[in-house]
C-alpha cells in the first residue's frame, strides 16, 4: 500500500539531507487513491460539494472504509487520508474501499486545496467554487488521481431520469410517459459537462446517467419542473400500475433530492 512506500521513501530521502548541497530527489509514489467531485442534493448550505475517495485496488470486503479528515480555515481547504479501515463485520466481495467528506461551508471563491496522505505526502492545488460549478486544479498528484476535475452544479428545479424498455410496444408507452412529464415542465438548457448524475454532450443530450444500463433501448428525461412533487408521484404510480409496464425500469430524480423508481 501507499503508506509502506511513503515511509520507505522518507527513510531513503533522509540519508540525502546530511549534505545540503546534494540534490533532493523526490521519489515517485504509486497512485493508490482516486478522488472525485460529487454534489449532495437537497441541502441548504453554502455548498453541497462532496469529496469522494476510493482505493484504486479492490479490498476483500464490500464495506471497507477510508479514514479521512476535512478542514477549512479561511480560504484554505485540506483533505487528509489517514488509513483504510477493515470493517468489524465483512461483507465479502472485491470492491474499492470508499470514503467521503462534505464541503458545506465553502461559498463561491477560490481556495487553496491540500490533499495529504497520512501527513507524509502533500499535494497542492486550488478549488474554485462558483454558482455553476466546482473545479479542481492540482500542481501535483502524488499517490492520487482525480476522476473528474470539474463538476457542473445541478440547476434548481431540474427533473431528470431514464426508462429502460425491451420491445417496441413498451417503447411506445415510454415515449408517451416522457411526453407527459415533459409537458408538465419546460426546457432546461444546460452547459456541456459532467454533472455527476449525468453528462451533457455538445448536442445538448444527457448521457452517462449514473447507474443506467448500457443499452440503446433507453429513453431520457430532462425538464425544468416547478410544480408539486405529488403530481409526479401520481404520474409515476399511474404508469407503473398500467398492465404491461411491469418490466420497464423507471428512475427519476430532482434537484431537491427526491427520487422515483421501481
Amino acid at each position: 500500500m501507499v503508506f509502506v512506500y511513503l515511509y520507505l521513501a522518507l527513510a531513503l530521502s533522509g540519508c540525502k539531507l546530511d549534505n545540503l548541497n546534494d540534490p533532493i530527489i523526490v521519489p515517485l509514489v504509486d497512485k493508490e487513491f482516486s478522488l472525485d467531485l460529487w454534489q449532495t442534493l437537497g441541502t441548504n448550505t453554502l455548498s453541497n460539494l462532496e469529496l469522494r475517495m476510493y482505493t484504486i485496488e479492490d479490498e476483500n470486503c464490500l464495506n471497507t472504509e477510508i479514514l479521512s479528515n476535512y478542514n477549512r480555515t479561511g480560504r484554505n481547504i485540506s483533505l487528509t487520508i489517514y488509513d483504510i479501515l477493515d470493517p468489524e463485520v465483512c461483507d465479502p466481495g472485491p470492491a474499492p474501499a470508499t470514503g467521503s467528506q462534505l464541503v458545506t461551508d465553502a461559498g463561491p471563491d477560490v481556495y487553496t486545496l491540500t490533499i495529504e496522505l497520512q501527513d507524509v505526502v502533500s499535494n497542492a492545488g486550488t478549488l474554485t467554487v462558483t454558482e455553476d460549478a466546482y473545479q479542481v486544479i492540482m500542481e501535483q498528484e502524488d499517490g492520487i488521481i482525480w476522476l473528474h476535475t470539474e463538476l457542473r452544479r445541478i440547476p434548481a428545479d431540474a427533473l431528470w431520469g431514464y426508462l429502460v424498455y425491451t420491445n417496441t410496444e413498451e417503447e411506445s408507452r415510454v415515449a408517451s410517459f416522457v411526453d407527459d412529464i415533459s409537458n408538465l415542465g419546460s426546457e432546461l438548457p444546460l452547459t456541456n459537462g459532467y454533472y455527476g448524475y449525468f453528462s451533457v454532450t455538445d448536442t445538448g443530450n444527457i448521457t452517462e446517467l449514473k447507474d443506467a444500463p448500457t443499452t440503446s433501448e433507453l429513453a431520457t428525461i430532462m425538464v425544468k419542473y416547478v410544480g408539486e412533487t405529488t403530481q409526479i408521484d401520481q404520474k409515476v404510480i399511474d404508469f407503473l400500475e398500467t398492465p404491461g409496464n411491469e418490466a420497464i425500469e423507471l428512475v427519476l430524480l430532482d434537484s431537491n433530492g427526491n427520487e422515483w423508481r421501481n
